[in-house]
């Protein structure tokens, strides 16, 4: 009798393990949030998911602990670029060798927290299953919502493990949505106007579970020409861009690349000094808006709004523009700081609205984790970099207080919200465009990153109708069009770590 060699057999007999299947499922969910041309293989890792899930029979506990390292090992992936991070030097304190082991405990207990999800998946369906007496026909049926419902657990599962003074309970971390991976279709890009990432989520995982529902022929060769032809023509087509408008808002976008250790010192005359030039700058150019990157404290925020506003206007000689600056705001008898606008327009009132959604990775100190730092005997560590990152949900962040000429504003990270644009709309009938001051002072070129945060951004254009244009510090600011066109504003003058680009965006 032929036998398989000891090494093949043992190969053989891994890729058999049902925690090895889960594993490769978590791998082919995650591989195309690290490279966008792979989406397609997410589709297949959400097939595998629900092939093993729902078809193979064994115990209800391995399929639970399987759901959950696939899940895990899929947002290891959307997240790595945490790592970009490194070396941390944006902080007042220097961590030295720590900061690797910190860096590697916020990715990996993130990628934990929202792994939670699968989790959720496979135990509904199986309750489904167990008490709702439902074929593996109608299990299928339900899977895109069951799926949907499941990343949104994995967000509020997150947020409930990552409370501090500076969160809420919500399910705006959204990471890792498989309608995300759709979402570089262009075509299915297309889709998101019929409910943002949510919809594109369904639509990811009622694709193999059409597959699914018809593998009864048991041929591979169609299955593999229509996937082929999914993949295929999402390069024939790009998202149009309406260049024909006879009215626009011509806006200026200021982005920077100020040195992280200077920009530590908001007293550092440099820095200071270099702002205020490209400001000058950008007003001789007579836009109807400037939008600065968050936080860049051009207007000082703890001081009374009349006297930055004056200060201002006497060093500009009174321009008739409207300015998005934002900057940290103590308020007196309250501990922690707000993130918030400060929004100049000429003579009219100054608006001023705060952030109402911040993460745990560089605003705020989630509370599970400075009691673990503190017990392993790192307290002083936490209590000199809760100086640095002790931000709060803003009590202001209602936007239906700006004018009518003032674009909603989107905050950096704000983003990932897939209902940011959505709560402004909610709040305002209407607005001229989104204004997104960003800041990514934080990483180090976090390509991964950025190319996920303009899915995000071109998701939300469609859904909400909107252009969002953003303005970026240590990242240049892009357009985000109702198309899903992202456009590169033109660079129109610059300075020592600024640059000014234009955009013209149509009045709707």
């Amino acid at each position: 009798m032929f036998r398989l060699p000891q090494e093949l057999s043992c190969i053989m007999a891994l890729l058999q393990n049902n925690y090895t299947q889960w594993l490769a499922v978590g791998l082919l969910l995650g591989v195309g949030f690290l490279e966008p041309l792979l989406w397609l293989l997410g589709l297949v890792g959400i097939g595998y998911f629900l092939y093993l899930a729902l078809e193979t029979e064994v115990k209800a506990r391995t399929k639970l602990i399987g759901a959950g390292l696939a899940w895990t090992i899929k947002y290891l992936c959307s997240l790595l670029w945490f790592w970009s991070a490194y070396p941390i030097d944006w902080l007042a304190v220097e961590l030295g060798g720590i900061q690797i082991a910190l860096i590697f405990a916020y990715w990996f207990t993130a990628s934990l927290w929202l792994g939670f999800g699968g989790v959720y998946v496979v135990g509904i369906s199986l309750l489904l299953k167990r008490f709702g007496s439902l074929t593996k026909t109608y299990l299928y049926i339900l899977m895109p919502l069951l799926w949907v419902s499941g990343e949104l657990f994995g967000s509020i599962a997150f947020s409930v493990i990552t409370f501090g003074p500076g969160s809420t309970i919500t399910p705006a971390f959204s990471f890792g949505y498989v309608g995300y991976l759709v979402g570089e279709h262009n075509l299915f890009l297309q889709l998101s106007q019929f409910g943002g990432v949510y919809f594109l989520s369904m639509v990811a995982v009622a694709i193999p579970v059409t597959f699914l529902l018809i593998k009864k022929v048991q041929k591979t060769a169609p299955v593999l020409l229509v996937a082929l032809f999914l993949y295929g023509t999402g390069f024939l087509f790009s998202p149009a861009t309406d260049t024909t408008y006879s009215e626009a808002h011509y806006v200026i976008t200021i982005d920077t690349q100020f040195d992280v250790k200077e920009l530590r010192d908001r007293n550092n005359a440099g820095v200071n000094e270099e702002l205020n030039k490209a400001v000058a700058s950008a007003l001789e150019f007579e836009p109807d808006y400037i939008i600065l990157p968050e936080d860049s404290r051009l207007f000082d925020q703890n001081s009374s709004v009349g006297t930055a506003k004056a200060r201002f206007q006497l060093e500009f000689n009174n321009p008739q523009v409207i300015l998005i600056d934002s900057g940290r705001y103590n308020q007196p008898g309250v501990e922690g700081s707000y993130l918030q606008t400060f929004i100049y327009d000429g003579d009219n009132p100054v608006g001023r609205v705060q952030k109402r959604y911040l993460v745990p990775q560089g605003e705020y100190m989630p509370t599970l984790y400075v009691n673990t730092l503190s017990l392993l005997g790192y307290g002083h560590i936490v209590d000199r970099v809760s100086q640095s990152i002790s931000f709060r949900v803003g009590t202001e962040s209602d936007q239906s207080v700006l004018s009518d000429q003032t674009p909603g504003v989107l905050f950096c990270f704000e983003s990932v919200n897939p209902l940011g644009v959505r709560e402004i709309m909610n709040e305002r009938s209407s607005v001229p465009f989104i204004a997104h001051p960003i800041s990514h002072a934080w990483f180090h070129e976090p390509q991964q990153l950025w190319s996920q945060l303009d899915t995000m951004l071109q998701i939300q254009a469609i859904w909400n109708g909107q252009y969002i244009i953003s303005s970026g510090g240590h990242v240049a600011g892009a357009l985000y069009t109702p198309e899903g066109s992202i456009i590169q504003p033109q660079t129109i003058a610059s300075g020592d770590g600024w640059t000014i680009r234009e955009s013209y965006i149509p009045k709707q």
